[in-house]
């Protein structure tokens, strides 16, 4: 089987967070991963995803760091699997 890898990028996301990686919690299930990138949040994000994510990676705070830090630490992999263009 294929894997996915999900990427959530979160900041101060605390009360929705938990939602959001619950809805991923099919996915999971079938054996893919589902991280969270959290962007210096300031509310917990970081601690309620642990429990609902594969992975959970954390940078210093502002947008370009966020996107950035699974590649700059080499926390990532090449993607599980290539997606066909769609029409």
């Amino acid at each position: 089987m294929e894997r996915l890898s999900v990427i959530v990028p979160v900041l101060n996301e605390a009360a929705r967070i938990g939602a959001a990686l619950d809805a991923l919690a099919p996915l999971r299930q079938r054996g893919h991963e589902v991280i969270v990138v959290d962007g210096g949040s300031r509310d917990g994000s970081a601690d309620l995803a642990r429990i609902r994510a594969d992975k959970v990676l954390g940078s210093p705070r502002g947008r370009a760091t966020t996107r950035a830090v699974a590649c700059s630490r080499n926390a990532l992999r090449p993607p599980a699997m290539t997606w066909p263009a769609l029409p």
